[in-house]
């Protein structure tokens, strides 16, 4: 799996993406976890350790909201929105190089409206962790070789304590 693809896989015993999505369609409200595979999220979202909270789209989007999208190749995918325009939505991983090709708005299944990482839970659904995003997308180039220190500054932000 390349950096430009932040894979999801589906919470042991929880309902499955596909299944999620398809009572979505029928007008349910309910939410699904996801495990994302992958570091294109990175430093906010670690892959294969970190659950990351969807909800249905019920809402128009923002730039730097969270979302799970099905690409044409049928992967899923959790990027941060970069770009609105007309009927398409760019995104990207905070962890990667460029954007991602733009993608349909019907394509986006969901909205991440929390993180959880170690039992200890944090808003994504908010303006403070749209602008973080922002803010990572402008400090990227500058930041961009000493990710350590970057990943650090983000965690301090969240209040989020190594061991």
């Amino acid at each position: 799996m390349s950096d430009q693809d932040q894979k999801t896989r589906q919470d042991p015993g929880l309902l499955p993406v596909d299944e999620w999505y398809a009572l979505v369609k029928k007008g349910a409200n309910v939410a699904v976890h996801v495990v994302p595979n992958g570091r294109s999220m990175r430093p906010l979202i670690v892959g294969g350790r970190d659950s990351v909270e969807i909800w249905p789209l019920r809402r128009e989007l923002k730039k730097g909201d969270i979302v799970l999208f099905r690409r044409q190749d049928g992967a899923n995918v959790l990027h941060r929105v970069w770009k609105l325009s007309g009927d398409t939505v760019t995104t990207y991983g905070d962890g990667c190089v460029k954007p991602d090709r733009p993608i349909k708005r019907d394509q986006v299944m969901g909205i991440a409206t929390g993180l959880e990482r170690k039992g200890r839970h944090f808003s994504l659904d908010t303006a403070g962790a749209r602008l973080q995003g922002r803010i990572w997308w402008i400090l990227r180039p500058v930041v961009r070789f000493p990710r350590r220190a970057a990943s650090k500054v983000i965690r301090q932000w969240l209040g989020i304590k190594r061991k």
